[in-house]
């Protein structure tokens, strides 16, 4: 009897030995899986604050753009207003605005640079952090924003060269070489108007651009980005 007994106790011990390593091997399986699970949404959360502080730069950077496509859009529409008044009075301008004409003997004859920012998109593009946004669409829409800045940057600054051009062939001119620009502006854009190349170099400012809002879809289209990424990332 002693003998069943003992069989019995090893049997019992075999089997409760089986079976709390399973239980203990289970164990671990299961507390690695969740540590790694617990890692990978630790990491994916980081990861997520890195991606909406690059957007915030983004935003920003977008911002600061927005304000200089306003300013760029303002000379453009500036310099058609000048050259359209003086044009319209032309024969006669003495009934122009009595202060219109001072000023606008040196505006038209000024010529704006604006810097635009491209840090924000060089960083995204250039990091890993492009590839976690979880919205792929929301890329796409901010890499045609800052394409729509730059090909409004080069608009400007291919007419600014035009404008630089024109105003060069009027000052080339012989006749204008000899002319006493200490006259009062009004007999200044007198004798420029008596010119073909003074009257087509106000003529060019005029119709430069086909619309009044030159910029405006590039405008909107930063408005539109920002928007996205406001709703996306609640800035």
């Amino acid at each position: 009897m002693g003998q069943k007994q003992s069989k019995s106790y090893t049997k019992i011990y075999r089997s409760w030995k089986l079976g709390d390593f399973f239980r203990n091997f289970i164990a671990v399986v299961l507390g690695v899986a969740i540590t790694f699970i617990g890692s990978d949404r630790i990491a994916e959360r980081h990861t997520q604050s890195q991606v909406k502080a690059a957007m915030q730069f983004v935003k920003s950077e977008l911002l600061l753009n927005k304000e200089r496509i306003i300013a760029m859009q303002t000379n453009v529409q500036t310099d058609k207003l000048y050259a359209e008044v003086l044009i319209r009075y032309e024969h006669n301008l003495k009934d122009a605005p009595p202060d219109s004409i001072p000023y606008r003997n040196s505006r038209l004859q000024q010529f704006a640079v604006y810097t635009y920012i491209y840090d924000a998109l060089d960083l995204l593009k250039t990091s890993s952090l492009v590839q976690s946004v979880r919205k792929p669409d929301l890329v796409l829409q901010i890499l045609t924003a800052y394409r729509s800045i730059r090909e409004a940057d080069a608009g400007f600054l291919l007419t600014t060269q035009i404008k630089r051009e024109g105003l060069q062939k009027v000052y080339d001119l012989p006749e204008v070489r000899k002319f006493d620009f200490s006259q009062s502006n009004a007999k200044v854009w007198a004798f420029l108007l008596s010119l073909s190349e003074g009257r087509n170099f106000l003529m060019n400012r005029i119709n430069i651009y086909s619309s009044d809002t030159p910029f405006q879809e590039t405008l909107d289209m930063i408005d539109e980005t920002i928007a996205a990424i406001d709703k996306e990332y609640a800035l």
